[in-house]
């Protein structure tokens, strides 16, 4: 019976075994609670984590905290960054990044950066800064005569106030006198203002009535204009038939002078039959011709032809004189009995010009009215006689050539208001105009010659 029952030991053993059993089953049950559980807190730990670091992140986030340094956390460190920037960035920790960024984009619209518009003003600066230290210079001797003239302004000034005392003594004794001067002057003042008043009413009077007198002299003019036409047409009559009783074979214009008695080879140098005794002068000039025909002017323009050469007398004899040849035409030869011709020289009398108008004789392109002395001094030189407007004013006397300048410019007529001088130079002008034209009309309508300066010029070789 005994060997068939259970022994203590076995049961203890079982009992045991059943223990720990339950121990380890309650133990697995606690540990997995604590691994759901720390499951759970790990997922919760991480997703809290995401949203300060994301897991590509983390080792960034571990260099930041080495550099944070021991006992301060990443968000303490990139805080106080921020700050940091912030602070430089707009002077205060306080302002928020979108403020930040707004504030900013207005300074830095291309967004090219704040360190490097800091560096271009930076530059500027110093840019500025250099010229500032090199006008110092400048600034430093200015200033320093600025100190010497203010320092002899303030000796000027002590004496100027010791004038001035006794500048204020002759004031006070000449005020009361200024004060008596001063109504007359006001008085007289008004005097002249109404005599300025009345001068200029009276003026605009005289305008007026010099317009019509203006007025009533031209048609004075005019009817004269038909009685000179009338004289003239009688006084062409009377000289066609005076020249018609003149013995006169050809016109006095187109006469020999004389002729070619030799000629050197080299064709350099000519003798002419003309001396001191049919007063022949130093430089006087002459055109050759072949003939007294070829001296003729053109019908068409009324212009007289070139020679075939020109002269100019460099040796006087008695009889004949020695002259070289200044000009030759083309392939033109010169040969004994060759006629020669000056407009001016006349041996049997003395040939009148009247010289009118603006002359260019300097060459400079400006023909002016006092030129006209080297004309006349010319023509005085070979024995005519020039004349002026003066002496020739209706072109009636024996007048028997008209040489005439350029007419007379004449500009836009002034203003009553313009000066006077102006105005006078105007008139001036105006009136040696129309003394050209009327010249010119009248010298052609009693057919007395007219050489232009160009024409005279080359005739007496200038």
């Amino acid at each position: 019976m005994a060997s068939r029952g259970s022994s203590p030991g076995a049961i203890i053993s079982i009992v045991i075994l059943g223990i720990l059993t339950v121990t380890f089953f309650v133990t697995t049950l606690m540990f997995y609670a604590e691994k759901n559980n720390l499951e759970a807190a790990a997922e919760d730990a991480v997703q809290s984590r995401d949203r300060f670091v994301a897991g590509g992140e983390v080792d960034r986030a571990n260099a930041i905290a080495d550099r944070a340094g021991p006992g301060k956390s990443v968000f303490a460190h990139m805080e106080d960054v921020i700050g940091r920037a912030a602070r430089i960035a707009a002077g205060s920790r306080d302002i928020s990044i979108n403020d930040l960024e707004q504030r900013v984009a207005d300074i830095d619209p291309e967004r090219v950066g704040l360190l490097r518009i800091a560096t271009n003003q930076r530059e500027r600066i110093a840019s500025l800064q250099s010229q500032i230290d090199e006008m110092r210079a400048p600034a430093a001797e200015e200033s320093a005569r600025l100190a010497a003239a203010r320092a002899f302004f303030t000796d000027d000034a002590t004496r100027v106030r010791r004038d001035a005392d006794g500048i204020a003594q002759q004031q006070q004794q000449l005020s009361s006198q200024v004060t008596g001067y001063s109504g007359r002057i006001r008085d007289g003042i008004e005097s002249i203002r109404r005599q300025e008043d009345e001068t200029r009413v009276r003026v605009q009077q005289v305008r007026d009535e010099a317009e019509n007198d203006k007025a009533t002299l031209r048609n004075q003019v005019a009817q004269l204009d038909e009685q000179i036409l009338r004289l003239e047409d009688e006084i062409r009559r009377l000289r066609d038939e005076r020249r018609a009783a003149t013995i006169r074979p050809r016109d006095e214009f187109a006469l020999v002078d004389g002729s070619i008695s030799s000629v050197q080879a080299d064709q350099q140098q000519v003798t002419i039959n003309l001396g001191r005794r049919d007063k022949i002068v130093l430089d006087m000039v002459f055109e050759v011709y072949e003939s007294a025909a070829s001296i003729a002017p053109d019908p068409r323009t009324g212009e007289y032809a070139q020679g075939k050469a020109m002269i100019q007398v460099i040796n006087v004899g008695e009889a004949t004189s020695t002259a070289r040849v200044v000009e030759r035409r083309g392939r033109a030869q010169i040969f004994r009995g060759d006629v020669i011709a000056n407009p001016v020289y006349d041996p049997r009398k003395q040939y009148r010009m009247l010289v009118f108008g603006h002359f260019d004789t300097d060459g400079d392109g400006r023909p002016t009215e006092f030129e006209r002395d080297s004309i006349v001094a010319r023509i005085r030189e070979w024995g005519g006689e020039a004349i002026n407007a003066r002496e020739a004013a209706d072109l009636t006397g024996d007048i028997d050539f008209l040489v005439l300048g350029q007419r007379p410019t004449v500009p836009p007529q002034p203003s009553s208001q313009a000066p006077i001088d102006v105005q006078l130079q105007w008139i001036r002008l105006n009136d040696q105009a129309e003394l050209y034209d009327e010249f010119q009309r009248r010298a052609e309508a009693v057919g007395i010659p007219i050489l232009s300066q160009n024409r005279l010029s080359t005739l007496l070789y200038n």
